[in-house]
């Protein structure tokens, strides 16, 4: 398992530092407040909880920077109309948002704009979704934060080429990483207890040195040309990794004691390579460690792979 928690630090050591580089303005905020552009704010107390007709409890604007100062900031739907206030929202590009706690928003933190935005070290919890990149919001970087509880995604990430680092996901309704966006890049995130760990829809996205655990399916390749890289997946209810788009790449993961297949190619998809991974102690019944769905692994190349358990011939 890789340790999350151990290497939050550095990143989160450089955001404090930037934001601390501009002139901070410190006092009490209240739901709907607007940080202008270019702003840097430091909370001095807990926000909320936010209701319509505000539209988010709290806006950053291009460039501003909130550092929440270990507060946090909570939604509720007070008057009973079944809509809620999305918690933080950075609008434009370049905002920075740290250190805080978000709680009981439709997305508790949003990335719209054009991205190049910064999120690190923010707890979302018991949102709808926890943290949400629109797409168009491109190049956003989010570090060692943490979802759990979502009623849908813990990370729902629909813009490109985004990094994520170190960040955790833990009970969501649905997936804990979610991508339908090109090109992301996840390292060394964990997700468990979720529906599916990670989910990666969109194409080109990579996932490397991630930990799935615990969930009820690991890791799903369902985008065209995803990679996944030195990834644990492990003590998940079904499958360990389930490629369903072409193009995938399966390289040096370890797969163990899943309840499903190991891992798990669709007949349907050509151009998969699974080469040098660990599968082994997976699938209860007929489960298998490893799994080519076509009889003849027509496209696919396995090989250099420690398995036990394996179907057809060609899988090796």
């Amino acid at each position: 398992m890789h340790d999350v928690s151990a290497k939050l630090v550095s990143g989160c050591l450089f955001l404090f530092i930037a934001a601390s580089q501009a002139a901070a303005t410190e006092g009490p905020v209240g739901c709907g407040t607007v940080i202008d552009a270019g702003e840097t704010v430091v909370l001095t107390n807990n926000v909320g909880p936010c209701d319509d007709p505000v539209s988010n409890a709290i806006t950053l604007e291009e460039g501003a920077t909130l550092d929440m100062n270990g507060f946090t900031v909570t939604c509720a739907n007070n008057n009973a109309n079944m809509i809620i206030a999305d918690g933080i929202f950075l609008a434009g590009s370049g905002a920075t948002l740290s250190n805080g706690k978000v709680v009981g928003c439709d997305a508790g933190v949003w990335m719209s704009g054009t991205g190049r935005h910064r999120v690190s070290d923010v707890e979302a919890d018991g949102n709808n979704i926890g943290f949400l990149v629109q797409g168009g919001s491109d190049k956003n970087r989010l570090d060692g934060n943490r979802a759990l509880n979502s009623t849908f995604s813990g990370f729902h990430v629909d813009g490109d080429k985004n990094k994520m680092t170190l960040n955790s996901s833990e009970a969501n309704g649905q997936a804990g990483f979610r991508m339908t966006g090109d090109k992301n890049k996840l390292l060394e995130n964990e997700a468990s207890g979720n529906e599916w760990g990670f989910q990666p829809f969109g194409a080109r996205n990579k996932l490397i040195e991630n930990d799935a655990l615990e969930n009820d399916f690991g890791i799903d390749l369902a985008g065209d040309r995803n990679k996944a890289v030195r990834n644990e997946s492990a003590n998940n209810t079904g499958r360990g990794i389930n490629v369903t788009e072409s193009g995938a790449k399966v390289i040096k993961n370890e797969v163990t004691n899943n309840g499903g297949d190991g891992i798990r190619v669709a007949a349907t998809t050509t151009k998969v390579k699974v080469v040098g991974n660990i599968a082994t102690g997976n699938g209860t019944g007929d489960g298998l460690d490893l799994r080519d769905m076509d009889p003849a692994c027509a496209g696919h190349i396995w090989k250099k792979n420690v398995f036990t358990t394996a179907d057809p011939d060609c899988v090796q």
